[in-house]
């Protein structure tokens, strides 16, 4: 489990999210506070068959 307090609707969505489904965020920033946080998070929606799909994933100046 992730090593920070999920948010609810965060705990819902890795519940509710089945094999074939694309999760799509906005920034990774919005789902986690870390990177070690960020992979446990992929891990967990890889081992269900999730895809993920990040809008922005470029880095800011």
């Amino acid at each position: 489990m992730l090593r920070v307090q999920l948010g609810v609707r965060l705990a819902e969505m890795i519940t509710y999210v089945r094999e074939g489904d694309i999760v799509r965020v906005k920034s990774p920033d919005r789902l986690v506070r870390s990177t070690r946080d960020l992979l446990a998070l992929v891990e967990q929606l890889q081992a269900k068959g999730v895809r993920r799909r990040g809008v922005r994933l470029a880095l800011r100046r």
